[in-house]
């Protein structure tokens, strides 16, 4: 069973993940992350209070709104960051780090496996099927989809996200998304995205082996929001495999 619970750390909003009692991963609420444009620098013994220690090395890609997701190893270069929207970590040790401040933060993960995808499924990557790319990369490991499961973290909601309709980006989200994930009022197109990325994991994963968080970060004034106010700072997903 998955579960989220939100704890406060160094007087910062931390919503930790976990399935079955074991720690998978941690979104940074209200940290004072600033969008770089180029990765997160975090140094490792600054994870110890939000996800434990014993980390080894720390995968954080540039991100660019696309599908691409990034199988991490341990000697994998990361300097220059390599650009990707997902990150896949089989090795323990390894942390991944990603950034958000409107699209929608994805977990994967498989029970009893060594194996963690978080994702980056902004309109362009959902759009692109960055959620069905990473389902693809996980067939290799997956015997069984019942063994999956996945947490949607907080991300704007479908009443606050538009774009205009005679955009041809929003023409392709049209053809993409099924109906009901959009709607068009006068001259914009409202997406819900975070409805479309669970029809996505959905689309092999059982229903309730998805959790998906309720909080729109445009409505939340705590939460970073670059659509409400153009702001720079950014929610940080952590996430990886501790050694055992």
């Amino acid at each position: 069973m998955i579960t989220q619970r939100e704890d406060l750390v160094a007087g910062h909003r931390v919503m930790r993940i976990e399935e079955d009692g074991s720690f998978r991963g941690c979104l940074l609420l209200d940290g004072p992350l600033v969008d770089g444009g180029s990765g997160i620098s975090l140094d490792l013994g600054a994870l110890e209070g939000l996800i434990g220690d014993g980390w080894s090395s720390i995968a954080s890609p540039r991100q660019v709104h696309g599908d691409r997701i990034l199988a991490f190893h341990h000697d994998l270069p990361m300097d220059p960051a390599p650009e990707a929207d997902g990150v896949m970590i089989s090795c323990r040790g390894a942390v991944g780090a990603m950034r958000y401040a409107d699209c929608v933060p994805v977990l994967l993960g498989v029970r009893s496996e060594p194996l963690i995808v978080g994702l980056h499924s902004g309109y362009s990557g959902t759009v692109l099927g960055i959620c069905e790319r990473a389902l693809d990369a996980m067939e290799g490991t997956v015997t069984d989809w019942g063994s999956v499961w996945a947490w949607v973290g907080p991300s704007v909601c479908g009443g606050c996200y538009s774009r205009r309709v005679h955009d041809p980006a929003t023409a392709r989200g049209m053809r993409e998304l099924h109906s009901s994930r959009w709607r068009v009022e006068g001259d914009l197109v409202y997406f819900d995205i975070k409805g479309a990325v669970v029809d996505q994991l959905r689309s092999r994963i059982p229903a309730p082996n998805v959790m998906v968080s309720p909080l729109c970060t445009f409505e939340d004034p705590s939460l970073p929001s670059f659509r409400r106010d153009r702001t720079a700072r950014r929610m940080a997903l952590l996430f990886g495999l501790p050694k055992v």
